[in-house]
């Protein structure tokens, strides 16, 4: 008998909450609807497993101020004006960025592109910028940003420059004066699908301007050949892939597979992808390579990969790109710990909040490291880092926190702030950053709560099966609002439990499940894992049902998530996911 010893559990207790409801499921069928019915789809919504690009891909001139973009762009390719391309530092920027570089280029138009640097430069428009590239451009093309910068644009209208913004971010009170104002959800639109990132919103911009006669261009043709870096664009922003952006990385992701671009091709080489570029491969390894360009250096660099010509070209930006982000994983892990070693003393005492702080931290990395500890310790983790007089924070929730409520709670203290309900950004003066940490702590609708998982559905032994696996797979492509099905097994015997890794940090353990002996890997959970469980011991299991390649066979194996001595996780319902409208 085999036993593993735990570490100390940092965790309080968990709740597993279930949109298919407490009782385990023992049919396939009803799974499948279970699983339809948590993503917002009808279960006779045959449209959702078979997305068709006539069908689900939009006329980008349903988008408000389309025609006039249009005109604008063409009108200064007949007078040879210049574009500037203003995007934003991260994958999301990037790609929308060359989106539009690419398209512009094709069509003959003298344009360039503009980057900010995170820290010198900020989120967005800036107006010092601005004043130094101003006799460098007669239209200014803004991509994933510029929604909400109304008196920048203003003051460039004044100045006689034409202005498109190509954006999705949370729409002001009052618009931009801009010449067009493309966004999915505009007031005045009609547009059909509200929830494009940028990168999407860029595209429409690329079709509108790919099927106009006087592009001299096949327009689908060309415009189906921009959707490997929509793909990664919209998988880089986690926005929910349902509706238009499921098939839009449907089909990116088959356009990735055979990119046209030597950039593209170089970094996927690096990876060591030799075949099969899923989801996964795009969102977790390809995306973060363009995100540390941004993060610990400049997001150009990401860029000049991107538009490379030749493979001579691409070959070393790409090796360049991978040298960031080995830089940003080292720097990552060094403020995850050192801001760890802060947090969990707070954890411990039952904080509703955690807040850690230090100016020689990169600025590039602490949205990673509160995302981590948010989840790691199931309550808002607001991390600072920065250097100067400003200090540059980003905050993080789990499921049901409200970050953005709680730096309003703080803002008297803040510079500038912004973001959504889960994730946001901003910027406090350093004498400040003690101030901002006492106001969150006493916001009066902060209250600590049990870390929560959102699992699918409970399901019975049977359902371990390969016929299973095969009729989850085609709710791929996974991501924001289409989850990969997280399921629940409950009083599973287990067969054998060991840590695995250099540091044993991972569990690898086997499981009696209806009379076969099924595999289980848990990475990272020998630390946090319920202390207790050994070899003949009952358990409940968290896991995503996969499968395992092993010396050229192929086995069924749980994907451990969370694990507990059964029956001491609650386990409750939940209600179903938000419905985005398709």
């Amino acid at each position: 008998m085999s036993m593993v010893k735990m570490g100390a559990v940092l965790r309080e207790p968990t709740v597993w909450q279930v949109a298919a409801g407490e009782q385990a499921l023992d049919s396939l069928a009803v799974l499948n609807d279970a699983l339809l019915a948590a993503r917002g789809v009808a279960p006779t919504a045959a449209d959702f497993f078979s997305p068709r690009y006539e069908r689900d891909v939009h006329d980008p001139h349903l988008l408000h101020g389309m025609a006039s973009a249009v005109e604008m762009l063409y009108a200064a390719a007949a007078k040879g004006d210049r574009v500037l391309v203003h995007g934003d530092y991260d994958a999301d920027g990037i790609t929308s960025t060359a989106i539009i570089m690419d398209t512009l280029r094709g069509l003959g138009v003298s344009a360039a592109p503009w980057l900010p640097h995170r820290t010198d430069h900020g989120y967005g428009l800036n107006r010092s910028i601005l004043s130094d590239l101003i006799d460098s451009f007669d239209v200014l093309v803004c991509v994933d940003c510029g929604i909400a910068h109304a008196e920048e644009i203003a003051w460039l209208k004044e100045a006689g420059k034409g202005v498109i913004i190509a954006d999705h971010h949370e729409i002001p009170a009052v618009l931009p004066p801009a010449d067009a104002v493309l966004h999915p959800r505009h007031p005045d639109g009609a547009y059909p699908f509200g929830w494009l990132c940028g990168a999407g919103v860029s595209w429409k911009l690329a079709q509108a301007l790919l099927r106009d006669p006087r592009s001299g261009e096949d327009g689908q043709a060309t415009e189906k050949w921009l959707l490997d870096l929509v793909c990664l664009g919209t998988l880089a922003d986690v926005v929910p892939l349902q509706g238009e952006n499921r098939a839009v990385v449907r089909f990116g992701l088959e356009v990735l597979r055979r990119s046209r671009r030597p950039g593209i091709r170089a970094l996927v080489a690096l990876l060591g992808e030799t075949a099969f570029v899923d989801e996964q491969t795009a969102a977790f390894r390809l995306v973060p390579l363009l995100n540390a360009a941004g993060r610990v250096d400049h997001p150009l660099a990401a860029l000049d990969v991107l538009l490379a010509e030749t493979p001579a070209a691409a070959q070393p930006l790409a090796e360049a790109l991978q040298r960031l982000n080995r830089r940003r994983r080292t720097l990552s892990l060094r403020v995850q710990t050192e801001a760890e070693q802060v947090v969990a003393e707070a954890a411990a005492d039952g904080l509703p909040v955690l807040f850690a702080a230090d100016l020689s931290w990169p600025a590039g990395v602490v949205g990673l490291v509160a995302g981590r500890l948010a989840e790691k310790y199931g309550r808002p983790a607001f991390i600072v880092g920065g250097s100067g007089e400003s200090a540059v924070g980003s905050a993080r929730g789990p499921a049901g926190a409200n970050v953005l409520a709680l730096l309003q709670a703080g803002a008297a203290h803040l510079v500038r702030y912004g973001g959504h309900v889960g994730a946001a950004g901003f910027t406090v003066t350093a004498d400040n950053i003690a101030a901002l940490q006492h106001a969150l702590l006493a916001a009066p609708s902060i209250r600590a709560a049990a870390p929560m998982r959102q699992a699918d559905a409970v399901v019975a032994d049977s359902l371990i099966s390969w016929e299973t696996l095969e009729s989850l797979e085609k709710f791929a492509p996974f991501g924001e609002g289409n989850p990969k099905p997280l399921l629940i097994l409950q009083d599973v015997p287990v067969r054998d439990i060991r840590p695995v890794g250099g540091r044993g940090e991972h569990l690898k353990l086997s499981f009696e499940v209806g009379g076969r002996t099924i595999g289980g890997i848990g990475f990272g959970l020998a630390e946090t894992a319920a202390i207790g469980i050994k070899a003949g011991g009952r358990v409940d299991v968290l896991f995503y049902l996969e499968v395992n390649v092993w010396q050229g066979q192929r086995s069924l194996q749980l994907k451990i998530e969370d694990i507990a001595s059964a029956g001491t996780v609650d386990i409750r319902a939940a209600a179903a996911l938000a419905i985005i409208k398709q």
